[in-house]
């Protein structure tokens, strides 16, 4: 029984999460990536607080997590990761 609860839990933070994030993502500056801006950024460098596309996350990637934290969204960003989705809120 309380596995299940948590089990609902997580599925609810889980859905909390993923709605704040679609609601940033919705944000007319966050529509397209923050460095080569194309449309629909499909990853985050959670850290610095940008949206990235598929290409320019894998720049970001290749320089470091101590530089920047390239997630794919909303898969990593969403599941477990509130302090990183906070900093997200905090920056953008």
């Amino acid at each position: 029984m309380v596995s299940n609860d948590k089990a609902s839990v997580t599925k609810e933070l889980n859905d909390k999460h993923r709605k704040i994030l679609e609601g940033l993502l919705r944000l007319p500056e966050n529509r397209e990536c923050a460095d080569c801006k194309s449309r629909g950024p499909r990853w985050a460098s959670v850290n610095l607080g940008i949206f990235v596309c598929i290409q320019c996350s894998g720049i970001h990637r290749s320089l470091g997590v101590h530089i920047s934290k390239a997630w794919v969204m909303p898969r990593q960003i969403v599941t477990g990761r509130q302090n990183y989705l906070q900093i997200m809120i905090e920056l953008v």
